[in-house]
């Protein structure tokens, strides 16, 4: 073979060489089968009066573009709307009347905001007014109103727990020597299921028992809603006896046996509520002191 031939030989396997070097398929597609998204919680609950939030949207690439938006007009987003990389998220929940939720879609995950609102013993639903009637409860020992009490609707909230769209009931009510944390499925129709019961104590055995506090939060980050309550009751010794109490929620509707921490003894406990108060992602409690100005948060 001549030495002109083998140089064309030579010349040809380059061109394709550098063809082959040139094609823009491999860079980019590379990188966009690389781009995933994560977010440190998938649902957040805000007051009432309405609150600013702030999370991490987490990119698996410093390349990798994302969008941002809001799906409801009273959640607005603080931030860009799209942009590349790990980045900052801030949003504006305005106040509200009536418990509510909306989302935000944030690099392609779904992130629920749940609005809570506890006015009065009457919910509405769809635009319907519609009221819960819980059983009565026996009074504490020693108590002269005929034995009876009504359930305690300050003590009560609103939220989706099995995620089919509907708001579910907790309320603290009582039947038969017992005092109950209550648990009320929303169904279609603005009606009701047949009522669960997470919490409940005998008060003839736990003296003068009550349920002073309730609250919802994804408290072990597994994307389903969970409860705590918070309980009293009277030691032989006249003292009080408080505990905090967590309840998992298996986001069908369903909850785990719930798990006691017990209180400082004598501590008069009255309130409770869940929030993310120090920012950093994770759910917290704080427990209100009766007759003081301070508190209690885990």
């Amino acid at each position: 073979m001549s030495r002109r031939i083998i140089f064309a030989l030579l010349v040809n396997v380059a061109a394709v060489l550098g063809l082959l070097w040139t094609m823009p398929f491999s860079r980019s597609s590379a990188q966009a089968a690389q781009c995933t998204f994560s977010l440190p919680q998938p649902t957040q609950i805000i007051p009432a009066v309405g609150a600013t939030g702030v999370l991490t949207l987490t990119a698996s690439n410093a390349q990798c573009a994302w969008t941002a938006r809001s799906n409801v007009p009273w959640i607005t987003l603080n931030t860009a709307a799209s942009g590349s990389g790990t980045t900052t998220i801030r949003y504006t929940v305005m106040p509200t009347v009536s418990a509510r939720q909306g989302t935000l879609t944030l690099g392609g995950n779904l992130f629920t905001i749940y609005q809570e609102f506890n006015a009065c013993s009457t919910f509405s639903l769809t635009g319907l007014a519609q009221t819960v009637s819980l059983p009565t409860t026996p009074s504490p020992v020693g108590a002269s109103n005929g034995g009876l009490r009504s359930f305690e609707t300050a003590q009560s909230l609103l939220r989706d727990f099995n995620k089919d769209g509907r708001l579910d009931l907790v309320a603290v009510g009582g039947e038969n020597n017992y005092v109950s944390l209550y648990f009320f499925l929303g169904q279609t129709g603005n009606a009701w299921s047949a009522p669960l019961t997470p919490l409940s104590f005998n008060i003839l055995t736990e003296f003068n028992a009550r349920i002073s506090g309730v609250a919802a939060a994804d408290f072990n980050r597994d994307g389903n809603l969970d409860l705590a309550a918070l309980s009293e009751a009277a030691t032989q010794a006249g003292e009080i006896r408080a505990q905090l109490w967590l309840i998992f929620g298996n986001g069908a509707g369903g909850f785990a046996a719930p798990q006691a921490t017990a209180l400082p003894t004598r501590l008069q406990v009255a309130g409770l509520a869940a929030g993310d108060f120090n920012n950093d992602n994770f759910p917290d409690v704080v427990l209100g002191h009766s007759g003081t100005p301070r508190g209690l948060v885990f």
